[in-house]
């Protein structure tokens, strides 16, 4: 059985940190809360992708991440498990849970989610450097989440045989949801990036050829701004029998016509 806060969650700058007393929360035999797949605080599951991404992970790679996590403590940073030796978001065990704790300055510190993040982070840099670089070296979702269960090491667990790790299915469904949750958004986010870098290109393209041009080709950039920022149609619209654009609609006047076990290393 593990531990769950009872206290609420303050949420600031985008950042998490749950405060108060701890209640017990029951969960299923293989360690996961019971009902599977990936639970736990939505804010938290944010928190948890954007610090990842920010580190220049693929989606794929922080989903693994993301199902690892929801498989050891639902999200939740004060839980505390196998009869008090794992702690924290990612179970942090034994002799990993009291370095946890001396980094977070003790039991209280663990509602601070950006510091057990940055505490794992520092791991992945140095001891559990191996975890990362073959996390790095995944292409797919399975691939890292059988990477990642590598930083957990609960029972079942093997380098020969990582998808024997304890609670495995529950794991990888939990990926597979976070990419399905968050990929799709970060994946939108860098085609829109991308359009509106080539955007940039072809304005700059266009204010260049300002250089040296007379009346005519000042109208003729003027057309070519126009097709670039509303598209060709946008400088082909039809005019008025006077020459002129037609008047704006305005709203209302219409025109005429998105549980882990001490075995862990």
């Amino acid at each position: 059985m593990k531990a769950y806060s009872t206290a609420s969650m303050a949420v600031t700058a985008g950042s998490v940190t749950v405060t108060g007393a701890l209640a017990a929360e029951p969960f299923s035999a293989s360690g996961t809360a019971l009902g599977g797949g990936l639970s736990g605080s939505p804010a938290v599951q944010e928190q948890v992708w954007r610090f990842f991404s920010e580190k220049g992970l693929a989606p794929h790679q922080i989903a693994a991440i993301l199902g690892n996590v929801s498989a050891e403590s639902a999200f939740n940073p004060m839980a505390v498990g196998d009869g008090g030796t794992s702690f924290g978001l990612f179970q942090h065990h034994a002799g990993r849970g009291q370095g946890l704790l001396g980094a977070l300055g003790g039991m209280g510190g663990l509602g601070n989610v950006e510091a057990q993040l940055q505490y794992a982070w520092s791991e992945l840099l140095t001891g559990e450097n191996g975890v990362l670089q073959t996390l790095l070296a995944a292409t797919n979702v399975r691939e890292a989440t059988e990477a990642f269960v590598g930083f957990e090491r609960p029972q079942g667990w093997s380098a020969a045989n990582p998808s024997g790790a304890h609670g495995w299915a529950d794991r990888l469904g939990g990926a597979e949801e976070a990419l399905a949750k968050f990929g799709t958004t970060a994946t939108t986010a860098q085609q829109t990036l991308g359009t509106l870098g080539q955007g940039f290109d072809v304005l700059g393209g266009l204010l260049s050829s300002l250089t040296g041009a007379g009346g005519s080709g000042a109208t003729s950039w003027v057309g070519g701004l126009v097709d670039a920022i509303l598209g060709p149609a946008a400088a082909a619209a039809p005019a008025n029998a006077d020459g002129g654009y037609p008047p704006c609609r305005r709203r209302g006047v219409q025109p005429s016509g998105d549980s882990q076990d001490p075995s862990r290393a």
